[in-house]
């Protein structure tokens, strides 16, 4: 049985002040732009990894919309337990998750990531008319 899905929990360093906020969301994970930027296979050491993904997100407009798309409606936590807690949750209403639960973390606020995505919707359109492609579902969280 494959559900090629994941639960992933995101850390972000909180916009207004210090310390770090937790979103949390089911969704798939083959295909799509965050398996690579989640992807351990890039060559990095463990130190460097949180950079790499940045840079990776700053490289790929389509990374942080989707990246956007998918933590933009989810509830948020300011600690660890209550999101790893949610996580749990949401994995037992699935039943079946089949890359489990994992945690990832960027160097940069929720808040100018959705900035940011604003800022590539309009660079995503003009490109896929460029290159006379379908409409893309920017939105997608699958």
């Amino acid at each position: 049985m494959s559900a090629d899905n994941v639960i992933t929990v995101l850390r972000t360093p909180r916009h207004s002040d210090e310390g770090f906020e937790y979103r949390v969301a089911e969704h798939g994970d083959s295909g799509s732009p965050l398996a690579l930027v989640w992807s351990g296979e890039n060559g990095q050491s463990e130190d460097d990894s949180s950079a790499w993904r940045s840079r990776l997100v700053d490289d790929d407009p389509w990374a942080v919309v989707y990246l956007v798309s998918i933590f933009g409606d989810c509830p948020v936590f300011n600690d660890w337990d209550n999101a790893m807690a949610e996580a749990v949750r949401i994995e037992e209403d699935y039943g079946f998750v089949e890359y489990g639960i994992q945690s990832h973390e960027l160097d940069r606020s929720f808040a100018l990531l959705v900035a940011e995505a604003a800022e590539a919707r309009p660079r995503l359109e003009a490109l896929r008319k460029e290159h006379d492609q379908p409409e893309l579902d920017l939105d997608s969280r699958d």
